[in-house]
């Protein structure tokens, strides 16, 4: 988990606000947070991820429609 936490900070740092791999980075981090049982934390973390795929890439796409019926990582 920690590894997903610190590619999260990384691509922060590297690219532009906004950009989806950010959101990528943070479905897998909140995944495993959510793997941990760390619920609250997932939560925060997936709905970020959501509101960045939404903006980068509508709220259509199939990567957004996965976000919101929950399914992070097929």
């Amino acid at each position: 988990m920690q590894a997903s936490e610190q590619a999260v900070a990384i691509l922060r740092r590297t690219m532009p606000a906004g950009h989806p791999d950010i959101a990528r980075g943070l479905t897998q981090y909140g995944s495993a947070l959510r793997l941990a049982k760390r619920y609250e934390e997932s939560e925060a973390v997936l709905k970020e991820a959501l509101v960045i795929n939404a903006a980068a890439r509508g709220t259509e796409a199939p990567e957004t429609l996965a976000f919101e019926q929950g399914r992070f990582n097929d």
